[in-house]
């Protein structure tokens, strides 16, 4: 509020803070109302069309709503108006739903490198390489199904050689390693709240030390993984926020 005195009168002006579609759409995301926060995202970029922050973002709420080609576009808009870590990891996560792996490994490689790249801290990097990981594999898988199913013309198969033992026979010699357990969620859950200034995260697991516990944060961003014992495999949270989030700033308590 502001006060001024004009000629003995007394003047009050009211200043009243009006709430911008970016503003709305953000606290509409927070509250998983993505089909409202996704309207008021259009609004905020059919007002400011050239803003990469808006762009990000809506490309995120499209991720929610599994509009993997809009996100796609909406991220390699906002990088073009405004690199930044956040939207070439939408357009990563985006284009790895379309199972487009090489764009996805190339926009995973560009956030990891616009993040720092280096420390638990730079921008989500252990993340990061999980997907960078994931995309290699794919790619990996789909060449070895490209080079299986290629033939040289006119070449014949060769002779089989009477002396050898039956391929099952070779396969069933050789020791294959046990696949590791699937995680027991039934001993873990896990819930979270917002305050006006905090995000709260709570991850309960039960009959687990504290050391079996593995948390990284990033910038917006948290990553648990909870080893549940030998039989019980290991449980894996990521947890991402919205923009203004700042988990630098942070208290972990095990």
């Amino acid at each position: 509020m502001v006060r001024g005195v004009l000629r003995g009168w007394s003047v009050r002006v009211y200043l009243v803070a009006m709430q911008v579609p970016l503003d709305r759409a953000n606290a509409l995301f927070v509250d998983e109302d993505f089909d409202g926060a996704l309207a008021q995202y259009n609004a905020a970029v059919a007002a400011e069309p050239d803003s990469g922050e808006a762009l990000a973002k809506r490309a995120a709420c499209n991720l929610k709503l599994g509009r993997h080609r809009a996100a796609a576009s909406d991220a390699a808009a906002a990088v073009a108006l405004q690199p930044s870590a956040r939207a070439h990891r939408w357009a990563g996560l985006a284009h790895f739903a379309l199972q487009e792996w090489t764009a996805a490994r190339s926009a995973f490689a560009a956030a990891l490198l616009l993040s720092g790249g280096g420390g638990e801290a730079g921008g989500g990097a252990a993340e990061l390489r999980r997907w960078v990981r994931k995309a290699d594999a794919e790619l990996a898988e789909a060449a070895a199904g490209v080079g299986s199913g290629a033939t040289t013309s006119g070449a014949s198969d060769p002779a089989p050689n009477p002396a050898a033992p039956p391929a099952s026979a070779v396969a069933a010699e050789k020791p294959t390693a046990a696949a590791p357990p699937p995680p027991d969620v039934s001993k873990v859950r896990h819930e979270w709240y917002q305050t006006q200034s905090h995000v709260v995260v709570s991850v309960l697991a039960r009959n687990v030390p504290p050391d079996a516990a593995a948390v990284s944060f990033a910038d917006a961003a948290a990553d648990v993984a909870i080893e549940l014992g030998p039989d019980a495999g290991t449980y894996r949270l990521a947890s991402s926020w919205s923009e203004g989030v700042t988990s630098s700033v942070h208290t972990l308590r095990l």
